[in-house]
């Protein structure tokens, strides 16, 4: 990897992080909107070192997790979504709403015997939010500033 790349690694990383502590109180449970997750689109920009940074910043943030250690594990579950949306762009960005939903859902069902469907559908629905609201915007936003 080229410094260029590591020191991208870094910034998304600590991105993803600093932004999940700063709206903690809305990141977790059945109805929550993880804004950190606005950064998954730019993986469609950025490739490698924001699918790779996004993934640890949220292993770490995912440390605080009620859920505990499967809520860690999710950030390696929902990287085959994440190598869709490197390689197939914002389009992909539905198939990782729904990993989520349906991952977390079934976390939060297993765990705190939340109800199964209706879990599923609001945690997809925040996830919808802070992905396709907020994030493909800033995606739109970051490839306009680069092709300048």
């Amino acid at each position: 990897m080229k410094s260029k790349q590591i020191a991208l690694t870094g910034i998304f990383a600590a991105l993803y992080y600093v932004l999940g502590i700063v709206f903690q109180p809305i990141s977790f449970m059945a109805i929550q909107c993880r804004i950190a997750c606005a950064l998954i689109p730019l993986i469609a920009l950025f490739g490698y070192p924001a699918t790779i940074g996004i993934t640890l910043g949220g292993l770490l943030f995912n440390a605080n997790s009620p859920l505990g250690i499967l809520d860690m594990l999710s950030m390696l579950i929902f990287l085959p979504a994440k190598l869709a949306i490197q390689k197939w762009g914002i389009k992909a960005v539905p198939i990782h709403v729904a990993f989520v939903g349906i991952w977390v859902g079934y976390l939060l069902h297993i765990t705190f015997n939340a109800p199964l469907i209706p879990t599923i559908v609001t945690v997809a629905i925040g996830e919808l939010v802070a992905e396709i609201v907020l994030g493909i915007p800033l995606n739109q936003l970051v490839k306009r500033r680069l092709n300048k």
